[in-house]
């Protein structure tokens, strides 16, 4: 298997939405107002939509949310534990394992690129040079923002969860409604 893109977390949730939605987030930054909107919008849930133009997803604790899926029409990240070293079936297996759980909303994406970061980082100088691909811009640490092409519309997102005694996994899937 290829290197999978990811964005990690140190705790606290991500954000999926275009560079437009992300304009003037500041995260944990300044006053740190916007992090704590994207906070509070969770609430005891896993899944929220801030203003119908940027998700936030709780991948529950620090780690990092693999990009295991992405074409023109949908796009699937992933956050798996594991007891032990997997090899790549195994990795798959538990992917292909994952069930809904019940927690879905719609994003907006006005542009033709998705935007995955930890809700921490600030956003206000990122520069996109290339997608697919980590923006430019002042990051509070490596890996914690990636861009990838997408088709611009409505966006219906699901989560999903897998259990096992050898891997669990909780996804986000995004799908285009329009």
């Amino acid at each position: 298997m290829a290197t999978l893109p990811y964005v990690s977390s140190e705790g606290g949730p991500l954000l999926v939405a275009d560079a437009d939605a992300l304009r003037a987030w500041s995260g944990a930054f300044d006053d740190g107002e916007d992090y704590t909107r994207a906070c509070s919008a969770l609430g005891s849930g896993g899944l929220a939509s801030l203003d119908g133009r940027a998700l936030v997803w709780d991948i529950q604790g620090g780690g990092t949310a693999y990009l295991t899926r992405s074409d023109e029409q949908s796009f699937q990240l992933v956050r798996f534990w594991a007891n032990a070293e997997l090899d790549d079936a195994a990795i798959q297996d538990c992917i292909r394992l994952i069930k809904p759980a019940g927690e879905a909303s719609t994003v907006q994406i006005t542009a033709p690129l998705a935007i995955v970061v930890w809700a921490c980082e600030d956003t206000r100088t990122m520069a996109i040079k290339s997608c697919p691909g980590v923006p430019e811009g002042d990051w509070s640490m490596g890996g914690t923002v990636y861009c990838f092409p997408v088709k611009a519309g409505t966006y219906l997102a699901e989560t999903g969860s897998f259990e096992s005694a050898d891997c669990s996994a909780v996804s986000l899937t995004c799908t285009l409604s329009t």
